[in-house]
């Protein structure tokens, strides 16, 4: 009786063990159970956000507005983000970022935001309008063009996305194209004055200089402080040779601003039509302190020197001018001269070796190559005359595109 009863009492001792690890079980399997559905509420949180987080992402936002205002661009950055952890899908606030990014000069990082909110929405032509300028500033003119398109043809009147257009038309060649669409940005808005500059600039490419000072004239009549249009239009009287009346232009860009690089160089080239070599290179020395990166100044200080027979430090210039731009043919012949003029005919033919290597359309080079040669063979005939190339090489000549 006793081990029946002590079977049983094993029995439901078993059955006890057995329903309380069931229910371990049970309650272990519904606490995963909760553990996942806590975990797929966090994930809907995140992908959906509270009506909590909605309002703090708008406080950023306005604070982030607030920098934006006051040129604070990084702490604007800081603030757009902390919008967009709260709240993913917070459009503006994308756009935005991208253009304190543009401020900040990361246009790669502005074209990340610009493209999140046109996936966001892709009706949005500011931000196919302003990536389109970011993608010009990256030199990617095709794409450029491509995102201004898109912006005209979301919104008809927008004038910047046409006179942006214009500017990557212009660097791709087209200038009837950028001509055209400067046109219609006027035709939206007379007083447009970047569109003016930007048409003369196309116009002069083109050769029309009566054109381009017309609307050089109209821009500084709309806004007389315009720098870009004093330089430009001393570019069409450089063009002319009216050296004087350029350098009266290029003071007036420079009295607006003092920092004007290109003013500083294009005068130089102005004085040096003058044979004012000294006042050249003072200019170009100028250009080239406010912009260490600027080949073409260093390239035509070399070239005055050049003209001022001090060819040991025109070759220095030159050498610059090829360590900031490696493949400025221009400036490889130019050493090559100033090398022959000092006797270093082999280096003079290595140079012109160069230039052909670089440019093999430009003829002329052979001809020097031969007179090296003759020279090296008999040092004694090294006063070889040849013919230089003009005085001003127009291409060397900056305008100012807006």
């Amino acid at each position: 009786m006793f081990k029946i009863l002590a079977c049983k009492n094993g029995k439901i001792f078993l059955m006890s063990l057995f329903v309380i690890f069931l229910s371990f079980q049970i309650s272990y399997v519904f606490a995963k159970q909760n553990e996942y559905v806590v975990q797929t509420n966090k994930i809907a949180v995140h992908s959906a956000p509270s009506e909590l987080d909605i309002e703090n992402a708008r406080d950023y936002f306005r604070k982030a507005k607030a920098k934006l205002r006051s040129k604070e661009y990084r702490s604007a950055v800081t603030y757009f983000t902390k919008a967009i952890e709260l709240d993913p899908k917070y459009t503006l606030a994308y756009h935005d970022r991208g253009y304190a990014k543009y401020e900040l000069g990361d246009h790669v990082g502005a074209i990340e935001d610009y493209t999140k909110t046109i996936e966001l929405d892709p009706n949005y032509a500011f931000a196919y309008g302003n990536r389109c300028h970011s993608k010009y500033l990256l030199d990617d003119y095709r794409g450029a063009i491509e995102d201004c398109t898109k912006a005209i043809e979301l919104d008809p009147m927008f004038v910047h996305a046409y006179n942006n257009r214009a500017r990557a038309k212009r660097e791709s060649g087209d200038n009837a194209g950028a001509i055209e669409d400067c046109t219609k940005a006027i035709e939206l808005n007379p007083n447009y004055v970047h569109a003016y500059n930007n048409r003369g600039f196309a116009k002069a490419n083109i050769g029309d200089k009566e054109g381009a000072l017309r609307d050089y004239n109209k821009t500084l009549e709309l806004d007389p402080e315009y720098e870009a249009a004093y330089n430009n239009r001393g570019n069409i009287k450089l063009r002319r040779k009216e050296y004087n009346e350029a350098i009266e232009d290029y003071n007036k860009a420079l009295a607006i601003n003092p920092k004007y690089d290109l003013a500083y160089h294009n005068r130089g080239l102005a004085k040096r039509g003058l044979k004012n070599y000294q006042g050249a290179i003072q200019d170009f020395t100028k250009a080239t302190e406010l912009n260490p990166k600027y080949a073409k100044a260093y390239y035509n200080r070399g070239y005055t020197r050049y003209k001022a027979e001090d060819y040991q430090t025109s070759i220095s210039d030159f050498t610059k001018a090829i360590e900031v731009k490696p493949k400025y043919s221009d400036a490889y012949y130019r050493r090559g001269q100033a090398k022959y003029k000092l006797g270093d005919f082999q280096g003079a033919i290595e140079d012109y070796n160069k230039t052909l290597e670089l440019n093999p359309n430009d003829s002329g080079v052979y001809k020097r190559i031969e007179e090296a040669k003759t020279a090296l063979v008999a040092p004694k005939n090294t006063d070889i005359i040849y013919s230089e190339v003009q005085e001003l090489n127009f291409k060397d000549v900056e305008a100012h595109f807006d």
